[in-house]
This record gives structure tokens, C-alpha cells and sequence, in this order.
């Protein structure tokens, strides 16, 4: 991840996670919850909250730059999901957000709006051994997005936790989610704690 002119750019990170910096404004408009501007981080800036589209069509564990198959090896993390569609199959993810949208910038030539975004995300997900864990995560978007193709509506970075039987993993990770099909990615960046277990 690199800026430029103050404008987050996405890294490419393999399978089938789209490379895109925009906003689902009209995912965002049928499920926000509009409240008083007043107090906004951002000036002219809606709030917004709600919860995000789930469960999506693939979900991704992998590092930055690696093999969406290998993991968090790429880390030095025995922690390995499920391949991506089956993994979206068997978790049990809530992803809530709140925050503020500014307004449309640039609307004729590059139509942007500047966000600042939390998502809380809490619940269950299984490893490639078929072992439960606990996840509970919270990321902030405080980036550029651009209108003019709807795709990708959170990329924001925080602290995650994953925590069962199988061992904890915690580390802090960008999360990506992205609609058309719902591709959704947690890229870890680093790893805090490992204590899962290499497979024998």
C-alpha cells in the first residue's frame, strides 16, 4: 500500500480480489442511517451506519504479496483457511460500520469523496483443518474513493484477533471488501502472536 498526492493506491495481493479504489455509494445509501452533520470530521460529511453485505461470495486470509493458498506462512504463521469460496460458505462473520462520507469532489472530471469509515467485525470462521476460531476485528478507512466504478466500499486497516482450539493468531491487517461478486480479504501485514501449530 503507497500514497500518492495523498490518495491511497490498493497492492495487488493474487486470487480474485479486485484491484479498485471506489465506494458502493448506492450499497451505502439503501443500508445507511443518516444523523445531524453536525460534529463531522469531514466538512459537508453524511454519517452513515449499518452493517455490510454478508456473507460474501469468497473470504480470503493471506498476507500482503502472497498466495491467497498459503495463508499466513507467508508471516511465519502456520494459520492456512479454508479455500476462499468454502471459507465464505462456513463463516459466521457480522461486518458493522459507522462513520462519515464527505461530498462528492471533482464531480465532472474525477468524481471522489473522501470517507472516514469504522467496521467491527466479530464472529466465527474455520481453518483448513476444519478448526473453529473466534474473530473479532476493528479497521478504519480513512481514504480517497473514486465513483466511477462502484466495486470496492471499505479498505481500511486495524487490529484482528482469531482465537480457538487450534491456537490464536493477532496481528494487524487491511481489510478489503469489495462487491461484484462480494470478494472479501483480510491481507495481514504483520503477526503480533502465533501460536497455531504447523500441519503434520
Amino acid at each position: 500500500m503507497r500514497e500518492e498526492h495523498g490518495v491511497r493506491r490498493a497492492s495487488p495481493i493474487g486470487g480474485r480480489i479486485r484491484i479498485v479504489v471506489v465506494l458502493a455509494a448506492a450499497a451505502l445509501a439503501a443500508a445507511a442511517v443518516v444523523a445531524s452533520a453536525r460534529a463531522a470530521p469531514i466538512k459537508g460529511a453524511t454519517f452513515v451506519s449499518g452493517t455490510w453485505f454478508s456473507p460474501p461470495s469468497f473470504l480470503f486470509f493471506t498476507t500482503a504479496g502472497g498466495d491467497p493458498a498459503d495463508g499466513l506462512t507467508g508471516l511465519g504463521c502456520s494459520f492456512i483457511p479454508e479455500p476462499a469460496p468454502t471459507e465464505a460458505q462456513t463463516s459466521r462473520l457480522t461486518y458493522a460500520y459507522n462513520g462519515w462520507i464527505g461530498p462528492i469532489q471533482d464531480p465532472d472530471s474525477n468524481p471522489n469523496q473522501q470517507v472516514l469509515l469504522r467496521t467491527h467485525v466479530a464472529g466465527t470462521v474455520e481453518d483448513a483443518a476444519g478448526s473453529t476460531y473466534h474473530l473479532s476485528g476493528d479497521f478504519l478507512d480513512s481514504s480517497t474513493h473514486f465513483l466511477f466504478d462502484p466495486e470496492l466500499f471499505f479498505d481500511g486497516f486495524g487490529k484482528v484477533t482469531l482465537a480457538g482450539r487450534g491456537g490464536v493468531v493477532v496481528g494487524t491487517a487491511e481489510l478489503r471488501l469489495v462487491n461484484g461478486p462480494a470478494d472479501y480479504a483480510f491481507v495481514f501485514t504483520s503477526i503480533a502472536r502465533c501460536t497455531v501449530a504447523a500441519a503434520s
